[in-house]
């Protein structure tokens, strides 16, 4: 016994080294999980913080080209000598015009149309004969804002669904000044939504992504994935959305479906519009949950793998302690025994 003593039991010992083994493969597991998640979300809030400063950037250069256009046009006008709005309308129809704006539209493929407008919203002339959109802009805001704000700043308009094409007509336009800078008229254009749209699908990320164009106001001028009830709607008033108009920044909602999604949001250096860039974080995720499955997968199996060795090490230890024990016992047996034949020899 004093032999057994000197040497505890090893099962004890085994048992607390495959414990030990046991929480540190979990734990790097885990911590490699961890990381891998940690990396993840830096990739993808990086990638749709670049995407969104590509959409604003190539709405910039839309909107942009179009200013130009508005630009040649107004300076057209002006140096028509106008000076009342009768002469506003009576020089600026006729074929001539028409032309001049027809040329002008060719170098912008963005764009539906360029019409010039007079400051009751009246048509005067556009650069086609048969225009797809209604001829009184007395409703439009820009024609009412234009009123009341010598602003020679482009106005966008919210925009309208087209009747006769998918999508819908952004409008932009330019204030046409006489000289005591009364309200004569407006220089307006089209653009056409589809044209950003179909930018915005050539590197829109994940199947669930959307790329959306706001008005710093929170109205939505265009949307890909198109929907046709959303042009013209507001982000809710409570939306920290609002927040990050200004400065831009990175957000985390809930959406209808109950996921949660993450929007990046850039607003237009020189437009009062934002770019946002909206991905479920799901599927940005999914990359990253189908490593974790592999890895906690390996973690699993690895650790019934030590299960199973420390169990077999055990019965191993166990069967050494026992022949240990055996083996001592039996010394001690042989030892009692040239005793007992030593008090059989002994006379009395």
């Amino acid at each position: 016994m004093q032999a057994f003593r000197q040497h505890p039991p090893s099962n004890r010992r085994l048992n607390l080294i495959g414990f030990v083994v046991v929480c540190m493969t979990l734990l790097a597991a885990g911590l490699t999980i961890w990381d891998l998640r940690q990396e993840a979300i830096k990739i993808y809030t990086e990638e749709i913080e670049n995407l969104g400063a590509a959409f604003a950037e190539q709405t910039s250069r839309t909107l942009q080209a179009v200013d130009l256009v508005l630009d040649q046009v107004k300076d057209r006008v002006g140096g028509s000598s106008i000076e009342t709005a009768t002469q506003f309308e009576q020089l600026l129809t006729g074929r001539k015009w028409r032309q001049f704006l027809a040329e002008r539209l060719k170098s912008l493929p963005q764009a539906a149309a360029i019409a010039l407008i007079d400051a009751d919203g009246k048509l005067i002339n556009v650069s086609h004969r048969r225009p797809a959109l209604a001829t009184d802009y007395s409703d439009r805001d820009f024609v009412s804002y234009f009123r009341l704000h010598d602003d020679p700043a482009s106005f966008l308009e919210a925009p309208v669904e087209s009747r006769n094409a998918s999508g819908g007509f952004i409008f932009v336009a330019r204030r046409i000044s006489g000289p005591n800078a009364e309200f004569l008229g407006a220089v307006v254009a089209t653009v056409r939504t589809e044209y950003l749209e179909k930018f915005y699908k050539t590197i829109v990320p994940h199947e669930r992504g959307l790329v959306t164009v706001l008005r710093r106001d929170g109205t939505i001028f265009t949307r890909y994935p198109h929907s046709e009830n959303m042009s013209g709607q507001r982000v809710p008033s409570g939306s920290p959305w609002y927040q990050l108009v200004e400065n831009g920044g990175i957000y985390r909602f809930k959406g209808s479906d109950g996921a949660t999604h993450v929007e990046a949001v850039r607003p237009l250096a020189d437009y009062p519009l934002v770019a946002d860039v909206t991905i479920s974080e799901a599927d940005a995720l999914a990359n990253w949950w189908r490593q974790s499955t592999l890895i906690a997968i390996g973690a699993v199996c690895a650790v019934l793998g030590f299960v199973v060795l420390f169990r077999a090490l055990g019965g191993q230890f166990r069967e050494l302690e026992q022949n240990r024990e055996a083996r001592t016992q039996d010394h001690g047996t042989a030892a009692d025994r040239p005793c007992a034949a030593q008090k059989r020899a002994t006379p009395h």
